[in-house]
């Protein structure tokens, strides 16, 4: 077990480039952040756009129930916030409950990831049965 522990040796400083300028990974994870954000805004937009173009009834079930979507929400960002609790566990040398914190985070995400697949299959279309599936199914997988 010391062995894990020195492992988790925090006082080491990596090696994250030069001084006084910002890593990579920084730059990156805002660059993935950004990117991301710009793809989900062209979904919206074409959501937004089609639904003004369609000359059917949008959404065709009718306005979605937000009750579901909303608790798997909350349960996304708790597992979240448990994943975050690992990482400040780890750095404080609190093996035990980051390794407990982590598995909660996992299980929340199995459990988002299992209603996500049972809302899915509760709908009476598809991805490929008109516009509104397509972009339905593109959004919340997205």
């Amino acid at each position: 077990m010391a062995d894990a522990i020195d492992a988790f040796d925090t006082t080491r400083a990596l090696p994250i480039g030069s001084a006084g300028e910002r890593s990579s990974g920084w730059w990156g994870v805002w660059t993935m952040i950004a990117t991301e954000s710009a793809l989900f805004g062209y979904l919206v937009f074409s959501y937004l756009y089609l639904a003004s173009q369609s000359a059917q009834h949008w959404p065709p079930e009718g306005l979605p129930k937000l009750a579901i979507g909303s608790t798997n929400t909350l349960v996304l960002l708790s597992s979240s916030v448990f994943v975050w609790f690992c990482e400040r566990c780890i750095r404080r040398k609190r093996l035990r409950l980051g390794v407990a914190s982590m598995g909660v985070g996992i299980v929340l995400g199995i459990v988002f990831v299992g209603v996500q697949l049972k809302e899915w299959h509760d709908h009476p279309y598809g991805p490929t049965t008109h516009l509104y599936g397509s972009l339905y199914f593109t959004i919340t997988g997205f």
